[in-house]
């Protein structure tokens, strides 16, 4: 018989011992009480993109990330788990090293781990900036490797727009016009030879929102760090460039990044840190944005030309003009954009388990945009000028905008342990703050030389402006937590802020937390369990604050100035004047969040599952009271408003090795619905196309119940509307008039106006992200998506509305209605759009789930075998395909996005280490 086969399971410690960066500090996963997501350098490794935030779309639970534009050096929009409060908010508080940071600056081979801090237990550190959630970004230091340590990561690639939206070609085209003018009671415009002239070629059909675009874009991505450590200092030193060409005319990008960080060891018990970081980026745009060209694009008409058959520029339709002339020849905007952050700090380790860190940091930035316009001429089919391009039409404009912050802070920590298995960590801080800003701004018109652009050659309305403003903060902070042999964890955080932007008795504000948990997995009766590696329940509650959402001087009497304000004796006088009004008690906004987690692990933590849920009450929402309009003043911001946001979140995973093979599993999704609580007797608010009052959803989805198109010319309920008659949208007289007096609508009013809107929406959607992994030896592949399903969005304008401010139609245009197809899609065809097919209504709501997939990579490393001897430690070269394809039933732009898509994008890179 052959030996007896003994299997031993191991336990995967990797998971539980991971250390995870909170607020001041890290503990180990397996004692966190709070909820936080992280996110892995090496997820965010050979991605050719140059905007950070487009690599954390889908990457944890809670963090909603939208690009909604694929224009070079656009930003993304980032929120935490949803809308938690009323009229904006300051938006997500960025700390990077310790201290408040840009994260677009920031690249991702400088990065060594993400944090999202998501409820009270591991936010409230940051106080009265933390109710919108805090994203902390830890970027790397040197090595412990005594030898200098080279790391080469570059790419390159091409870029092509992901998605077209279709418009109609010519044949198409002048069939759906000549129809919507039938309908008008008008002679059809284009005649047989019209049609011919297109099918024989003799004319050529122009798809402007094609044609508009540049194809195969050069994206460029490199990074070169040097790393190491002497006796006396331990550096990482690194530089960057990015370049990313837009895929219409003068649009690009470029930045570049040094980034030195040296350790010194000064003794065993002291040590000094500087950290430095310089960017400096260049965006250059089609003056008035590169948006508005590609609107003007969806406007034409494909049987306009762009050029004539000499091939000069003609002027277009009335609409949309010739944007692809603008392109080519118009004006530009030049932003110019410079930043330092600069970090000192000091380690000093007097005594075994206590750290002090006094730390010193300064961020300025410098931003400068300079725009002009220039004159296009423009020509008819014989090459006389149709439209000249006017001198006195060039203007010139120049903008600069300095800022400043300056951090002066000190933490320490203590860490006791007693009888072994009781834990105690101490942890407390002082910080202040202080930030300025300045800008300046000039511009003139009517240059006295063409093509040459500086202020002093425009010799008419000349105009400069400027403004400055300062504000600070000072605050204190700690922290308290408790571990009994691993199993019992406590912790109470506590941070109290003062502000600048308050009033005397009003500027402090006060944000605890409590939390704790139960690590389940080593009670005795988990404990060597074979399936049940891991399983923590955890619970917080705590108070955070959001008051950057105003300005600075929202509770200070402020001046209007004009130096020139009214005539008197002949010569202007200056006059000054109060121009708001304010209220010197308004405060923080609090909110007060509750947050339940279970943590699960199975065999050996191959499989991983966390399950989250929370509830946020904001209260005391800062809100412009209203005022008569006989005040005279702009209404003051009061602490007036509450509500509601709860949700849940899960995330789960599997990965696991076979001999040679690896696999990886992970998928995360996350849901959250608000509820308004007060409105401060004001509600029920009816903004435009949106409805809010207590007990709904902040802002939601308001107008007429469509219920199809009308069919008969002689339906009674013609009457109840306004210009329509058969093909036109039909909506549902709902139910306003109480005709037996029990206080309930029971009939409608017989016509239909305003009191007949309702919501037409309200669902919530709910987000997801994936992705897959797997290896075998050298070869590495790996995807990832993301997506929302419960999604509903309104389709109108150039995206769904034939002939609306544009002479253009889309395919979907061909399925209107006329007598012969009454179950049409689409409404009868017309050029004179009549303000009741385009109300909005919920004709126009659409499907919008989606489904992308935005990066697949394919890697191979060189074995070790190979590479050592030629004095390599690693060398990787890999293929990556970015935004490669998304899935979705809706027939407009990008589920997501607008007129400029998304840039699909094939890149080779090389990951080199020696």
């Amino acid at each position: 018989m052959g030996k007896p086969l003994i299997v031993k399971l191991i336990e995967d410690t990797q998971a539980l011992e991971e250390v995870v960066v909170i607020g001041y500090g890290a503990q180990k996963k397996v004692n966190l009480t709070g909820a936080v997501g992280t996110i892995k350098s090496d997820v965010l490794e050979g991605q050719p993109v140059t905007n950070i935030q487009e690599l954390l779309q889908g990457k944890s639970p809670g963090l909603n990330v939208t690009k909604s534009s694929g224009q070079p050096g656009n930003a993304a929009s980032m929120d935490i788990r949803g809308t938690s409060t009323i009229g904006g908010s300051s938006g997500i508080l960025v700390i990077i090293d310790g201290v408040p940071g840009n994260i677009y600056t920031l690249n991702s081979n400088d990065i060594e781990s993400i944090s999202i801090l998501k409820d009270a237990a591991s936010a409230a550190i940051y106080g009265s900036r933390a109710a919108n959630g805090v994203i902390l970004v830890t970027t790397k230091v040197g090595t412990d490797r005594k030898e200098l340590q080279v790391t080469v990561n570059s790419s390159v690639g091409v870029q092509n727009p992901l998605q077209f939206i279709d418009y109609a070609g010519a044949e198409d085209f002048m069939n759906l016009y000549n129809l919507a003018r039938t309908n008008d009671g008008n002679d059809p415009l284009y005649t047989q030879q019209d049609f011919d002239d297109f099918r024989t070629g003799k004319r050529r059909e122009t798809i402007w929102y094609k044609e508009i675009f540049k194809h195969n874009q050069l994206i460029n991505n490199n990074h070169v760090s040097f790393a190491g450590k002497t006796k006396m200092l331990k550096y990482n030193v690194s530089a960057a460039y990015d370049y990313q060409a837009g895929s219409v005319e003068r649009n690009n990008y470029n930045r570049y990044i040094i980034k030195p960080d040296l350790t010194f060891i000064m003794t065993k018990w002291l040590s000094l840190r500087a950290s430095v970081q310089y960017t400096e980026t260049h965006l250059n745009e089609p003056q008035g944005g590169a948006e508005s060209y590609l609107t003007a694009a969806t406007r034409n008409e494909p049987v306009a030309r762009v050029v004539n058959s000499q091939g000069q520029y003609m002027a277009g339709t009335g609409l949309g003009g010739n944007p692809i002339a603008e392109l080519a020849q118009g004006g530009t905007n030049v932003d110019k954009y410079k930043e330092m952050l600069s970090i000192f700090t000091a380690d000093i380790n007097p005594v075994a388990n206590w750290h002090v860190r006094p730390m010193f940091s300064l961020r300025t930035t410098d931003r400068r945009r300079h725009n002009y316009t220039r004159p296009i001429t423009f020509y008819d089919e014989d090459g006389n000028v149709s439209r000249p391009g006017l001198l006195t039409t060039q203007t010139l404009g120049e903008y600069t905008n300095a800022d400043l912050n300056r951090i002066l802070q000190v933490t320490s920590d203590y860490f006791l342990s007693l009888a072994e298995k009781h834990n105690l960590s101490f942890m407390a801080g002082y910080s202040q703050e202080y930030s300025y800003d300045e800008s300046y701004s000039a511009s003139r018109r009517n240059p006295a030389f063409s093509d040459i652009y500086v202020l002093d050659i425009y010799q008419d309305n000349k105009d400069n402006g400027g403004s400055a403003g300062q504000s600070a903060m000072a605050s204190g902070f700690g922290r308290v937590a408790y571990d009994f042999d691993g199993k019992y964890m406590l912790e109470a955080n506590v941070r109290i802020d003062g502000a600048s932007r308050f009033t005397e008795g009003h500027r402090t504000g006060v944000f605890p937390s409590f939390s704790g948990g139960w690590n389940l997995h080593r009670e005795r009766f988990l404990e060597g369990n074979p399936y049940v590696s891991r399983l923590k329940l955890r619970g917080s509650w705590g108070i955070l604050g959001d008051a950057l959402k105003i300005g600075r001087y929202e509770t200070k009497d402020l001046l209007s100035f004009n130096y020139k304000g009214y005539a008197y004796g002949g010569n202007f006088a200056a006059t000054a004047w109060s121009s708001a009004s304010y209220d010197p008690d308004i405060s923080w906004e609090k909110a007060k969040m509750t947050n339940l987690g279970i943590e699960l692990g199975l065999l050996n933590n191959r499989i991983s599952l966390e399950f989250e849920y929370f509830n946020n009450i904001r209260e005391d929402i800062l809100y412009r009271a209203p005022v008569p309009i006989e005040y005279g003043l702009s209404a003051p911001y009061i602490n007036a408003l509450k509500m509601r946001n709860r949700g849940l979140e899960l995330l789960a995973g599997y990965n696991d090795r076979f001999g040679d093979w690896s696999v990886g599993v992970d998928f995360n999704l996350n849901y959250s619905k608000n509820r308004v609580l007060d409105l401060y007797g004001t509600g029920p608010w009816i903004s435009g196309n949106t409805f809010t009052d207590v007990g709904t959803q902040l802002q939601m989805a308001y107008g007429y119940e469509a219920i199809g198109l009308f069919q008969d010319p002689n339906d009674p309920d013609l009457a109840k509307q306004t210009n329509v008659t058969a093909g036109n949208i039909k909506f549902k007289d709902q139910l306003t008039v109480d005709t037996d007096g029990d206080g309930i609508p029971d009939q409608g009013n017989g016509r239909i106006d305003g009191d007949d809107r309702v919501i037409i929406n309200d669902k919530v959607p709910v987000r997801f992200g994936a992705s897959l992994r797997a290896g075998y030896k050298g070869f590495d592949l790996s995807a990832s998506f993301y997506g929302r399903f419960n999604n509903m969005r309104y389709i109108s304008g150039y995206e769904g509305w034939a002939f609306y401010l544009t002479t253009n139609a889309r395919p979907m245009h061909k399925d209107s209605w006329t007598p012969d197809n009454p179950g049409a899609s689409y409404p009868r065809l017309t050029t004179n759009m009549t303000g009741n097919d385009t109300s909005y209504s919920s004709y126009w709501l659409r499907k919008a789930n989606y489904l992308k997939i935005q990066n697949v990579q394919l890697g191979y490393t060189l074995p070790a075998s190979w590479s050592k001897p030629v004095g390599i430690d690693n060398l990787r070269v890999y293929l990556s395909g970015q935004n490669l394809g998304i899935l979705s039933d809706y027939i407009g732009f990008d589920p997501e996005g607008g007129y400029y898509p998304l840039m699909r994008t094939f890149a080779f890179g090389i990951q080199l280490q020696f």
